[in-house]
């Protein structure tokens, strides 16, 4: 729906004036006369301004089929400011088709539009690639009613050019344009599996970013992250506490690293209760005929053993004595 309201606020705040109904063109000037506010190239549009400011101020060296002041035109205030003198802009049919680059200039003049799918009448005047879906696939489209052998052949052959000369317009654009890389996306949140103290996390590489991921920084519990190579997607911590345990995995490539994962669901280790070494006492079996299996403290064997130890050496020294007188 229309709304008459918020037509002369802003026309009034661009222009700094208080509200009053805003001057519309001179009939003769329109093309098109639409009613309708969305058809903003056309003088009658309601955002007229805003169309014809973009194209003024960004497509300089535009060039299409409406010749103003000849077959076409839009006439507008500068930034909607009604005190400003009617200017004229060019009139863009559609479909419209560019190669464009900001810094291009020619003779020392700004031309951004590098080229443009139009076709050259050859006089300095153009017509834009619309035509109707069945030329483009051979069918007589209006003409099975209304046969017109020499009308149909010239619609069938100014959709043949349009399709070939939309595959030289690509064919024109630079064929290794820039990527700029990027960090890698964030990875999705990894899957933790435990199995005795042990926690194995397993996650899915993510979009690189335009270059390729070197390492994976996997943490436990927002620990220190642990480094793994690019290439794997899986990193076992062994010997853990008992506790809950979650990941988070990020990924980092040449240009940064990503944002970290959402965590993991929890898992948690049950690790077997710890042992004091100095309450445990050693001990050895030994087999008695009389009596089964009875268990001697391990220091007393030790003893006995250097009792013997040191006897067989006593005997030793008292027998070489002996000789020796």
């Amino acid at each position: 729906m229309r709304h008459e309201a918020i037509r002369c606020p802003r026309r009034s705040i661009a222009s700094g004036h208080a509200p009053n109904p805003v001057p519309s063109p001179r009939r003769s000037e329109r093309d098109g006369n639409s009613g309708n506010d969305l058809h903003i190239r056309d003088t009658g549009s309601e955002f007229a301004d805003f169309y014809s400011d973009l194209v003024t101020k960004y497509l300089p060296n535009l060039v299409t089929q409406y010749v103003p002041g000849v077959s076409g035109q839009v006439d507008y205030f500068p930034g909607g400011d009604t005190s400003k003198a009617l200017a004229t802009a060019k009139k863009l049919q559609v479909p419209y088709l560019l190669e464009y680059d900001r810094s291009r200039s020619v003779g020392g003049q700004p031309a951004p539009i590098a080229q443009q799918w139009i076709h050259a009448n050859g006089d300095g005047t153009y017509k834009e690639y619309m035509t109707e879906w069945w030329y483009v696939n051979d069918l007589p489209g209006r003409y099975a009613d209304r046969p017109d052998p020499a009308g149909l052949a010239a619609q069938l052959a100014f959709a043949d050019e349009a399709i070939a000369a939309l595959g030289t317009f690509f064919e024109a654009l630079p064929c290794h344009p820039e990527v700029v890389a990027t960090a890698p996306v964030a990875p999705d949140a990894p899957v933790a599996t435990v199995a005795g103290t042990a926690v194995t996390v397993s996650w899915t590489a993510p979009s690189d970013g335009g270059s390729p991921i070197t390492e994976y920084l996997v943490s436990l519990n927002g620990g220190a992250p642990v480094s793994v190579p690019a290439g794997t997607t899986t990193r076992t911590f062994t010997g853990l506490a008992s506790g809950e345990y979650t990941a988070t995995v990020a990924a980092r490539n040449a240009a940064g690293t990503s944002a970290a994962s959402a965590a993991s669901a929890a898992v948690t280790v049950v690790a077997p209760p710890a042992v004091d070494p100095t309450t445990v006492k050693g001990a050895v079996a030994v087999a008695s005929a009389g009596s089964g299996t009875a268990f001697v403290d391990v220091l007393g064997w030790l003893a006995l053993a250097l009792l013997a130890a040191g006897g067989a050496v006593y005997a030793v020294v008292r027998v070489r004595a002996r000789h020796a007188k």
